[in-house]
């Protein structure tokens, strides 16, 4: 017989405690999920201040050619 037949009892409950501990750590992992972001109360604050064009990587003289 082979060393897989003698020994299938330990064989499946290190299979079956493998399945429980990732089962487990996939109901830690929703746990500690945090909230929906709609869910915040965090807004920007809005600001008439005019805005400065932002940076461009191009350089002068060079134009981007798309």
């Amino acid at each position: 017989m082979s060393a897989i037949a003698t020994n299938w009892k330990t064989l499946l409950a290190l299979f079956v405690l493998g399945l429980a501990l990732l089962f487990a750590s996939s109901l830690v992992a929703v746990s500690r999920s945090s909230p929906p972001a709609a869910a915040s109360q965090t807004t920007a604050p809005v600001s008439n201040a005019p805005q400065e064009p932002p940076i461009s990587n191009e350089i002068r003289g060079f134009p981007q050619l798309d």
